[in-house]
């Protein structure tokens, strides 16, 4: 009798460490993004957060860029070169994917197989690789990587470069089976779906993740991910808006800025209008179109002061930064003036084709459309979505004069890529300055970081006066955490680069 009363008193007890147990064998951590793109598990698709979260949790890039600028191994342990054309690259020893096979040299060359294919090659991560020749395994951890010319930049674009495991790779071309998609990182793909998507821990990663599960859940309305953080259906939101600071911390989570390796500033383009003979193929039209936006009044009154107006599409340490190169000061009048010397002084519609991400795009959008108004050129707003715009830049078929961009401002060499003559736009690049071609080849030839940078800053001083777009700010990105989910240390201080591995709920 007295063994059933103990037993039965038990009873709770185990039931309460029984469930005790299954929530703590289950932890998850939810991620609210602005978007999951339609290639959620291609490592080759995306270069910058958050549209790169679905793949920089499971697939490891070779390395990292600190918020110094500077280049961290990762995947890669080390790399040299004597020529910055022919790159030797060692990797980490006993790293392995979530399948156990090895990350070795020949999964490096079975990757730039796949870039340098023709499917590889419209995809922006192979399309950014182009100008890489060939590889060759040296040994099981080290790959010689030989470059069309040399490259002084190249160890900055390892950072782009995520690897798969190839068996596996090679059955998702063939077949499309999305469990063919593996990784060496923390997580694995679990469930997919266009809107959310559920990976489970990688119990093979070099560093382990103390949760189960992450689950990453598509939200384009940066209201709506606000929302789920604050009704505790997210942990973390990404993306979000200077305005969703005090609210979050309110509640007793934290408001977090992320660093970005883009610099914004609104495109002209250009070539898509050679035709029409559009009013910005004139450098006139464009330096009042700077003239006339007035940069740091939005800058104070839509994103708390964060960032600084910038004149040039490079960041201070990168190739061809020029100090001397002052942002374009508001002044209105200059703008008329410059506006009437190219034969519109009466002014001229236009239009301008964005795809917001954030509340605050749609602000600054709508500030910069009323200073436009001011020196008479009337702005008309085309809306599109994210997955909609590379597509429309790509093959030339924006049908609009101009839209916002980003500059990948560590890296100028790599971004004239896109924003040149040279644009991997279908043949037909947004933008094309045939004089500064001469300083971009020079710069791309040279074999150190003091050359190429003397070559490239004269390009640079160039753009400033005949510029691709209206120069704005260094690009900020804000995150919010739930009082549930304490912010890692160094969280965001990485380039396009979160360590998801660290997010531990309370």
């Amino acid at each position: 009798m007295i063994l059933r009363i103990l037993l039965a008193l038990m009873l709770p007890l185990t039931w309460l460490l029984a469930m005790t147990a299954r929530v703590w064998a289950d932890t998850a951590v939810t991620v609210a993004t602005p978007i999951l793109p339609s290639t959620i598990v291609n490592p080759y698709q995306g270069l910058s957060l958050p549209s790169i979260l679905s793949t920089i949790t499971v697939f490891d890039p070779l390395v990292v860029i600190d918020g110094k600028g500077r280049v961290q191994p990762h995947l890669a342990e080390r790399w040299s070169s004597d020529d910055a054309r022919v790159w030797r690259i060692a990797l980490k020893e006993g790293v392995a994917f979530s399948t156990g096979r090895p990350v070795d040299a020949d999964a490096l060359v079975a990757s730039l197989a796949h870039m340098q294919s023709q499917t590889g090659r419209t995809e922006t991560v192979g399309s950014s690789l182009a100008f890489v020749a060939g590889i060759r395994a040296l040994s099981p951890r080290e790959v010689e990587v030989t470059l069309n010319e040399p490259d002084i930049m190249f160890p900055t674009r390892l950072a782009l470069w995520k690897v798969p495991e190839p068996e596996g790779w090679a059955r998702f071309m063939a077949t499309g089976d999305a469990g063919g998609a593996i990784g060496s990182g923390p997580f694995m793909f679990q469930e997919i779906s266009e809107s959310r998507l559920v990976l489970a821990t990688n119990p093979r990663a070099r560093h382990v993740a103390p949760i189960d599960r992450l689950v990453l859940v598509k939200l384009p309305d940066q209201t709506a991910r606000m929302q789920a953080l604050l009704a505790g259906s997210a942990d973390l939101a990404m993306q979000l808006g200077i305005e969703n600071k005090v609210p979050i911390e309110a509640s007793g989570g934290a408001f977090v800025t992320r660093r970005t390796i883009m610099l914004r500033y609104l495109a002209f383009a250009a070539e898509h209008f050679k035709g029409g003979a559009s009013p910005i193929l004139d450098p006139r039209v464009r330096r009042a179109f700077n003239y006339a936006v007035n940069k740091q009044a939005i800058i104070d009154s839509l994103l708390d002061g964060t960032v600084a107006p910038v004149g040039q599409l490079v960041y201070p340490g990168a190739p061809g930064y020029d100090a001397a190169l002052a942002p374009y000061p508001y002044d209105p009048d200059l703008a008329k003036k410059l506006l009437a010397a190219a034969g519109h002084a009466q002014g001229f519609p236009l239009t301008l084709r964005m795809a917001p991400v954030a509340n605050d795009d749609t602000a600054i959008a709508q500030q910069i459309v009323a200073d436009l108004r001011q020196i008479g050129v009337a702005v008309t707003i085309r809306p599109a979505t994210q997955a909609q715009m590379t597509p429309l830049l790509f093959n030339a078929q924006l049908e609009a004069e101009m839209f916002f961009n980003f500059a990948r401002d560590l890296d100028p060499l790599g971004d004239y890529r896109f924003r040149s003559c040279l644009g991997l736009t279908a043949g037909k690049p947004f933008f094309c300055d045939p004089d500064a071609l001469a300083g971009v080849a020079l710069a791309r030839k040279a074999s150190t970081f003091e050359n190429a940078s003397t070559a490239l800053r004269d390009v640079i001083r160039r753009e400033h006066e005949n510029p691709p777009g209206i120069f704005l700010w260094e690009t900020p990105a804000y995150d919010g955490f739930s009082a549930r989910l304490p912010v890692p240390a160094g969280f965001g201080d990485d380039y396009d680069f979160v360590k998801v591995q660290d997010l531990t709920p309370k």
